[in-house]
């Protein structure tokens, strides 16, 4: 039988080789996918950090008392802190960006390819629904990053991850 421009040879089983083979294919692309993705995300936290930093340090209560621009916070980091003051807490960030933009993406490739759907396309509200999904599952795996992200930010380095999450412990991670 030909099917489109693929040639299907059933062979004993009835199923065909070519259906397997696409599904590999598929598999992987969506690894691959999913791979760039989670290095892109992880590459451009790591790029903008020290200014998430900064805005961090300028929000706070304490630091809005203690900084008079984002020069002023910048210098004081550089003097008390040294380079790697503005990466502080880095290493949650990047960690956290792989498996969120990986969930984010499969999530939403999920909903959007849903059987539900069926072949006449998309609706609106799919797409709506697929963001809303996709955004739900971020925000679930983020928000205790973030929160352990900011701690980091705002104590100097006096603390670790481990110390901060057994600080706050589960509640306070979604609290």
């Amino acid at each position: 039988k030909i099917r489109g421009c693929v040639y299907v040879d059933r062979g004993a089983d009835g199923r065909g080789a070519d259906v397997d083979a696409g599904r590999r294919a598929g598999r992987a692309a969506a690894v691959v996918s999913l791979g760039i993705g989670s290095v892109a995300g992880a590459a451009g936290a790591a790029a903008v950090y020290p200014l998430d930093l900064i805005k961090t340090r300028l929000q706070s209560s304490s630091g809005a008392a203690l900084y008079a621009s984002g020069l002023d916070c910048t210098r004081d980091v550089m003097s008390s802190e040294g380079l790697g003051g503005f990466y502080r807490g880095v290493g949650t960030q990047v960690v956290g960006v792989a498996p969120e933009k990986t969930l984010k993406l499969f999530v939403n490739d999920a909903v959007r390819t849903a059987p539900v759907w069926g072949t006449s396309g998309l609706p609106v509200y799919g797409e709506v629904l697929a963001g809303f999904c996709a955004g739900l599952c971020q925000v679930v795996v983020t928000n205790p990053l973030e929160i352990v992200k900011v701690r980091l930010q705002l104590n100097g380095g006096k603390q670790g991850v481990l110390d901060v999450m057994k600080e706050l412990g589960f509640g306070g991670l979604y609290g």
